[in-house]
C-alpha cells in the first residue's frame, strides 16, 4: 500500500489557495472533502489511512479468469478456501511421513549365574577325565581314607594301618547347544538395521542364558548336569510352609562346607524377595527387622546385596516361592564347566536357496557338572551333613 500522489497534490493546492492561514479546522474540513472526492473516484483509496489497497487489485490470473467468463457469457464462481491440516491423509496428512529411529528396544538379560564363579576347563578332545577325590566322611579320615595314626616312639610305622586316600574321576563329554533362524535376503537388504549384527546379540544372549538355565537345572542327559539336580545337593528342611524366614537362611549357612564360608553365594528368585525384606527376628514379645536393619530408611534406600556377608545374587532361573530351589547357597568352585567351543554365529545363503532365505547358526559344544557326588558327614558325626550345594525343600 502506499499513499496515492492525487490526494496529496490535491491538498498542497488547497493548502496555497487559503495561504498562510493557521485555521487548523478549516484544513481538516479541506482534507475531509478532498478524502471524499478521492473515495468515489477510486473504491481501493482508504479515506482513513490516505492509502492505496492493493490487495483489492485482480491478479493477472484474475484478470484473465474475467474475460474467459465474460466473452463466453459464464458467471464466475467464488473462490473455495480449504483449511490443510496432518490429521486427515486428504488435507495435507500425505505429505508427511512417520519417524523410524534405528534403535532397537530389547529387554536387559541377566547375567549369569554359574559360568562367571565355575571352573572352567578348556577340552581339546570330546572328553575330558578330570581326576578328583572321593571324600564322603570326616569321621575317621579325611579325602577318602587319609588319617594320622598316633604311635610310640621307635615303633615300626608299616605296621600301623594308616589309610589311603579314595580317588575317581569326572567325565566331561561335550554337548552340542545351538540355535537356527532362517531371514529372507530382502530383510537382510532392506532393514535399516543390521539384522547379521542383531542375530549376533540375540543369539549368543540367548544361549547364555539357557546354558546357565542347564547348569543350575540340567538333568545331564544331553546337557550339563545342574547343581539343583546333583546327588551332592543338600535340601533343607523349610520351617514355614510357602515362605523363607529367617531360621531357614540360619539353617542352610550351616550346611555349606566351613570352607567354602568365604566364596559361598545366595542366589534365590524374585519372589523371594518379600520374605527377606521383611524377614525379622523375635526377641521376647518384640522383635526386629533382620535383612535391612542397618540402612537407615528401607523404603527409600537399595535392599542389601549380600546375605550373611556373602553376594546375593536375584535370578529368575530359581524356582518359584514355596517350591525347593527357590532360595540357594552354592559354592561354584565345585562346579566345572569343560569348553570345548566357543560360540560361534555363521551364515549361509545356499542352505534355503530355493526360498531366497539366509540361515544363521550359532552353536557352541561343552559340558559342565558339580565335581563332588556326595554330601559330607562331619567328623562330629552330625547327622546335618555338609556340601557346597544347599537349597531351601
Amino acid at each position: 500500500m502506499e499513499k496515492t500522489k492525487e490526494y496529496q497534490d490535491l491538498l498542497e493546492e488547497l493548502r496555497k489557495d487559503l495561504g498562510s492561514s493557521k485555521d487548523g479546522d478549516m484544513v481538516g474540513r479541506v482534507a475531509d472533502e478532498v478524502e471524499k472526492r478521492l473515495a468515489k473516484s477510486n473504491p481501493r483509496f482508504s479515506p482513513v489511512t490516505g492509502m492505496v489497497d492493493h490487495t483489492a487489485i485482480p491478479t493477472l490470473g484474475e484478470f484473465a479468469k474475467a474475460v474467459y467468463c465474460k466473452e463466453h457469457n459464464k458467471q464466475m464462481e467464488p473462490e473455495v478456501e480449504k483449511a490443510l491440516g496432518e490429521s486427515q491423509g486428504s488435507t495435507g496428512g500425505f505429505l508427511l511421513y512417520d519417524e523410524f529411529r534405528p534403535d532397537l528396544q530389547k529387554l536387559i538379560i541377566e547375567d549369569q549365574v554359574v559360568r562367571p564363579n565355575a571352573r572352567i576347563i578348556p577340552m581339546a578332545m570330546e572328553t575330558v577325565l578330570v581326576p578328583r577325590i572321593v571324600d564322603t566322611s570326616h569321621v575317621s579320615s579325611i579325602h577318602g581314607g587319609v588319617k594320622g595314626t598316633w604311635v610310640a616312639e621307635a615303633s615300626t610305622l608299616s605296621s600301623v594301618a594308616t589309610g589311603d586316600p579314595a580317588v575317581g574321576q569326572i567325565r566331561l563329554i561335550c554337548k552340542k547347544f545351538s540355535d537356527y533362524v532362517l531371514v529372507s535376503n530382502e530383510l537382510l537388504m532392506d532393514s535399516p538395521i543390521s539384522v547379521t549384527a542383531l542375530l549376533q546379540t540375540l543369539l549368543r544372549e540367548g544361549l547364555g542364558f539357557f546354558e546357565d538355565v542347564a547348569m543350575l537345572n540340567g538333568t545331564g542327559n544331553g546337557q550339563p548336569l545342574g547343581v539343583l539336580k546333583c546327588p551332592a545337593l543338600i535340601s533343607a528342611t523349610r520351617s514355614k510352609t510357602g515362605h523363607v524366614i529367617y531360621d531357614d537362611i540360619v539353617n542352610m549357612q550351616s550346611r555349606l562346607f566351613p570352607s567354602s564360608w568365604k566364596r559361598g553365594v545366595w542366589v534365590c528368585s524374585p519372589d523371594v524377595f518379600p520374605d527377606l525384606a521383611t524377614m525379622s527376628l523375635a526377641v521376647g514379645t518384640g522383635g526386629s527387622a533382620i535383612w535391612v536393619n542397618g540402612y537407615g530408611d528401607p523404603a527409600k534406600n537399595a535392599p542389601p546385596q549380600t546375605l550373611f556377608g556373602r553376594p546375593l545374587i536375584i535370578s529368575e532361573k530359581m524356582s518359584a516361592l514355596g517350591t525347593t530351589g527357590d532360595i540357594g547357597l552354592f559354592d561354584f568352585t565345585y562346579y566345572l564347566i569343560g569348553d570345548r567351543m566357543e560360540l560361534a554365529l555363521t551364515s549361509s545363503d545356499q542352505v534355503a536357496f530355493a526360498t531366497d532365505q539366509t540361515a544363521f547358526r550359532i552353536i557352541e559344544r561343552l559340558d559342565g557338572q558339580p565335581w563332588i557326588s556326595s554330601a559330607l558327614t562331619p567328623n562330629n558325626a552330625s547327622a546335618n551333613t555338609l556340601s557346597a550345594f544347599v537349597v531351601l525343600s
